[in-house]
């Protein structure tokens, strides 16, 4: 996972996450922070999707990043 500011283009921080990033970000905030939280893992389709990947590990986790 990376994030980058466009203008002028600049790479601000990357993530391995062991896996693919399986849906969309979503932003929250709780009193006034604001986080990101990204969904990671294979999940279930992958049997139909990748089926030589059936059976390996599929690292499904949620990560939650707190915004600065």
């Amino acid at each position: 996972m990376r994030t980058r500011r466009f203008a002028p283009p600049f790479l601000l921080w990357s993530f391995q996450t062991g896996s693919g990033i399986h849906g969309n970000p979503v932003t929250y905030s709780v009193n006034g922070k604001q986080y990101v939280a990204v969904p990671t893992g294979w999940g279930g389709w992958v049997e139909g999707y990748a089926p030589e990947m059936y059976g390996a590990p599929r690292g499904t986790a949620l990560f939650v990043f707190a915004l600065p």
